[in-house]
């Protein structure tokens, strides 16, 4: 039987006052923006794309189309309740 021994945590440093977590939060905010941008303007820059590309708009929206659903997928597997999640 393998044991776990709980984490020790330092006394020395406030957990409130750790200069990385602002590094790590930073770089979320940053992380969600980026993708926030990214999902926004590929409508609108879709069209320059194919021009400079020569790629027909319907190949575009195939390949836009997969790239939407490869943000759904990870959302939804958490959900199955082989991973510990219940239908609603």
């Amino acid at each position: 039987m393998i044991t776990m021994r709980t984490a020790q945590v330092s006394g020395d440093v406030d957990p409130t006052k750790r200069p990385f977590r602002w590094m790590i939060l930073g770089l979320g905010w940053l992380a969600f923006t980026m993708t926030s941008v990214d999902r926004s303007t590929w409508g609108p820059a879709s069209i320059f794309i194919g021009e400079d590309l020569g790629v027909p708009l319907a190949s575009l929206g195939l390949f836009a189309t997969f790239y939407y659903i490869g943000y759904v997928v990870p959302d939804l597997v958490p959900l199955l309740p082989a991973h510990g999640g219940t239908s609603p």
